[in-house]
């Protein structure tokens, strides 16, 4: 028997990372700067900082190798 997971979306706004979890953006928000989530940063051209993701393959990954 095989197990076969399917990651939809590898990064997740915080707003739909809040949304598919039950927090409010807030404590998404807390957590993503108290790097208690993994960060994706996209580079935005002609910014210095990039829109902020939450890496929700790499969640999957260590939630896998528990």
């Amino acid at each position: 028997m095989s197990v076969v997971f399917h990651v939809d979306t590898p990064y997740l706004t915080p707003a739909e990372y809040a949304r598919r979890s039950g927090l409010t953006k807030a404590a998404v928000d807390i957590q993503l700067d108290k790097g208690l989530l993994p960060v994706y940063l996209q580079k935005v051209e002609g910014k210095e900082r990039g829109k902020r993701y939450v890496n929700n393959a790499l969640l999957m990954k260590q939630a896998l190798e528990g």
